[in-house]
């Protein structure tokens, strides 16, 4: 066999787990909990699965002080594994651990509790505009509420008809049974006109049959 770089074959993992790995398996430790408890954001697609893998398999290790940020110098780095602070992250439009510049970042999920808040802050703003002002404003929010819901509900179509196919066959059938009845109508009427046509053709044979008995006075009679 050769020894060259690059020929040797690799061989499967020797001791494989019976079982898989489980985080909590003896009861969930401060440790455990602050781990799971780690939100990922400002990173890219790639960074997160890593980082997530890491807090699956307990190899994730929180920072014990904020790390000095790469860009500007200061102690505002907060996460584990990132080398730019959230505000150069956001002007330079990277990822916060690998630095690369991409669109597709992982942003922060926003909760209920902050949801209200913005929602009271933006109404005590607006509170205090002029009343012309103000109107304006709450006629763009109305009107930005009613766009969503048109989204939605046009989503919600989209995957009603993705996910329950036998709806449109249902659709289809029965249009197809409101045009059987018509035709059917149809059918009747004609069927009726020709008994119409054939029964005055039935008196005409029975009138014919008369007929040639009283024009022929010598038949047999047996």
């Amino acid at each position: 066999m050769s020894t060259e770089r690059g020929n040797a074959k690799k061989k499967g993992q020797k001791y494989k787990n019976k079982t898989a790995f489980k985080l909590d398996k003896y009861g969930k430790n401060p440790h455990v909990k602050a781990v799971t408890s780690v939100v990922v954001a400002g990173v890219c697609v790639r960074c997160r699965d890593i980082i997530e893998w890491k807090k699956k398999y307990n190899k994730y290790k929180p920072l014990s002080a904020p790390a000095i940020c790469r860009n500007c110098g200061d102690r505002n780095v907060l996460a584990a594994y990132h080398v730019y602070c959230a505000g150069c992250a956001d002007k330079l439009g990277a990822c916060a651990k690998c630095t690369k510049q991409t669109q597709e970042l992982v942003e922060k999920p926003v909760s209920a509790e902050e949801k209200a808040r913005e929602e009271e802050k933006l109404l005590r703003q607006i509170d205090q505009l002029p009343e012309r002002r103000r109107r304006a404003v709450l006629r763009e929010m109305e009107k930005k509420k009613q766009e969503e819901k048109l989204l939605r509900r046009a989503q919600d179509r989209e995957n009603g008809e993705k996910d329950d196919p036998e709806s449109m066959n249902s659709d289809f059938s029965d249009e197809g049974s409101e045009v059987k009845p018509a035709a059917g109508k149809g059918e009747e009427g004609g069927d009726s006109e020709n008994e119409e046509e054939d029964a005055p053709g039935e008196e005409g044979e029975e009138g014919e049959e008369g007929k040639e008995d009283e024009e022929d006075p010598f038949a047999y009679e047996g």
